[in-house]
């Protein structure tokens, strides 16, 4: 029952997150109109380039709903499929033509049948941890990482 609460909140937050459109705006319209859904728009960003992750800055998903952010941070692979569904959900409802991978083809043509994967990439992550710092009690967690990869021969 939790994962349908968190399908739903998911889905629900990323309809909801919006940004006052800019100071900069010649004719500033009125305060509904002038509101920006980030996540919609970058929907619609992703079928134009043809890209298929959604970019989700973390402070948004904190600032909506903590304990939601909690549970993802710390058990990350336990709800990546549900997050994942809550984006086809979104793409579905704002892009329906950009999840076949091949929409105009036939529709008794293999390839249409197939669905794009798409997926949810999350930064500004409160805490930046150290290559060294990686340890096995960290698997399964959401966690951002910094170091230096060198390559030798």
């Amino acid at each position: 029952m939790y994962y349908i609460y968190l399908l739903n909140t998911t889905y629900r937050y990323s309809e909801q997150v919006a940004l006052p459109s800019t100071p900069s705006d010649a004719h500033p319209e009125e305060p509904e109109q002038g509101i920006e859904f980030i996540y919609i728009e970058q929907i619609h960003t992703m079928r134009e380039y043809d890209l298929t992750t959604l970019y989700v800055d973390w402070g948004h998903l904190l600032q909506t709903d903590e304990v939601l952010a909690d549970a993802i941070m710390k058990q990350y692979y336990r709800f990546l499929p549900y997050i994942r569904r809550a984006l086809y959900n979104l793409v579905a409802e704002y892009e329906p033509n950009y999840l076949k991978l091949n929409p105009n083809a036939a529709t008794t043509d293999s390839v249409n049948l197939m669905t794009k994967e798409f997926n949810v990439a999350f930064y500004h992550l409160p805490l930046v941890s150290g290559i060294r710092e990686l340890r096995t009690d960290r698997i399964g967690t959401l966690m951002s990482i910094s170091g230096t990869v060198t390559r030798t021969s």
